[in-house]
């Protein structure tokens, strides 16, 4: 997780995310939905300089793809693996 409220911006915009994606180049893929005054993202997608993406970084903490004992939610982790590896295969 990202704590968009700690950086220092060089840039103006109307929230925290957006002063952090702009300053980064990146794009905010996911914040925390309990969050609601754009104070923190979980994950982020960078490019490269010519666009193409080169990296999704997941900062969510409820990510644990192998759990002794099995997982309930394990469907969803990889559903959201997928989902990231299909996005940097575009």
């Amino acid at each position: 997780m990202w704590d968009l409220n700690s950086y220092p911006y060089s840039v103006v915009a109307d929230n925290t995310v957006l002063q952090f994606e702009q300053q980064n180049d990146c794009t905010v893929m996911a914040t925390w939905g309990q969050v609601v005054d754009f104070a923190v993202a979980g994950m982020l997608q960078f490019a490269d300089t010519e666009g193409r993406l080169t990296c999704v970084a997941n900062g969510l903490a409820a990510y644990e793809f192998c759990q002794p004992g099995g997982n309930e939610y394990q469907a969803n982790i990889d559903r959201l693996t997928r989902n990231c590896l299909d996005e940097l295969s575009k």
